[in-house]
């Protein structure tokens, strides 16, 4: 007979059950120690966990046979699973069912049948297995769904939220050193009319490319985010009018090598603008008087701005 294929239903449970069992794991991952051990390189984190594994070993050793620590060496394969990968728990957790079955024969523990001891290992490298492969699918899980969080799906730029937080601390850093930022936002001309006449496919290539051009022409640590429909938002961080002029005027030629026109306004703000707000709605509406002038479609306009005192000064 044909096993029938499984329900909505069961499958809802079963992933009911999986959230349930990883649960506990997703929330110890999240503690001060994990973010610890998140900074640790990958030959630190591969020194310590052998490490780890050794001094568990030393002391299940000494505490004899009627006392199991076996349940501890899953310590260090969670954690090479976590910041490693599969590769890296697999050999842990060969190094730590070793172990144990190398204590317990050092021990003189003694079984009925000789090969209890290496079947017992065997089941515990089994569980290890499981649980590495289990850590591992709910890291990738995490960040993926952190990366889809923070970035526009089409271009993989930043999105709006992602772009709004860290332009916020740019504006804060701005404020504590007194470097100037630029803002610039940017608008595809007659990009309704690429959908219109080529079709949306078309229209997401065009996002697409732009998002390409941005990545070459800027740096790293530029914020580069679409905002949404066809406008894009840029930040560059210690970037004055004389830095930001040339870049600008590289994003325009890279653009216009890629086919696409687009209207940039750019401010350079010499002190921080009061919020991310502010500085995206004045850069805006320099876009918007750029896009406005029918000879000056794809051009920059630079505008500094310097922020008064406040009024309550007395």
């Amino acid at each position: 007979m044909r096993r029938a294929a499984a329900s909505p239903l069961a499958a809802a449970g079963q992933k009911r059950l999986m959230a349930g069992c990883l649960g506990p794991i997703d929330a110890l991952m999240k503690t001060r120690t994990a973010r610890r051990l998140a900074g640790m390189s990958a030959p630190a984190t591969t020194v310590a966990s052998v490490s780890a594994v050794l001094v568990i070993a030393a002391i299940d050793l000494a505490s004899g046979t009627e006392l199991s620590l076996s349940l501890f060496y899953l310590g260090p394969v969670a954690v090479m699973a976590w910041r490693i990968g599969i590769f890296g728990a697999i050999p842990t957790a060969l190094g730590g069912a070793a172990a144990w079955y190398g204590v317990d024969l050092a021990g003189g523990h003694v079984y009925a049948h000789p090969l209890i001891p290496l079947w017992n290992t065997l089941v515990r490298l089994g569980f290890f297995v499981i649980v590495s492969v289990l850590l591992v699918r709910l890291h990738q899980s995490m960040e993926r769904e952190s990366a889809l969080a923070h970035t526009d799906p089409l271009t993989g730029l930043l999105n709006r939220r992602a772009f709004e937080e860290q332009a916020a601390r740019e504006i804060e850093r701005a404020g504590r050193t007194g470097a100037p930022v630029s803002f610039a936002y940017l608008d595809i001309d007659d990009f309704k009319d690429v959908n219109d006449r080529l079709g949306h496919a078309a229209g997401d290539d065009v996002l697409r490319t732009v998002a390409g051009v941005l990545g070459l022409v800027l740096r790293a640590v530029d914020l580069k985010a679409r905002l949404g429909g066809d406008e894009f938002a840029l930040v560059l961080p210690d970037t004055g009018a004389d830095s930001a002029a040339p870049v600008i005027e590289r994003l325009e030629a890279g653009l216009s090598a890629a086919g696409v026109s687009c209207s940039i306004g750019t401010v350079v703000f010499r002190s921080p603008p009061g919020s991310v707000d502010e500085a995206l709605a004045t850069v805006d509406g320099l876009m918007y008087e750029v896009k406005a002038d029918p000879g000056r479609r794809s051009a920059i306009r630079l505008h500094a701005t310097v922020r008064a005192p406040s009024a309550d000064a007395s």
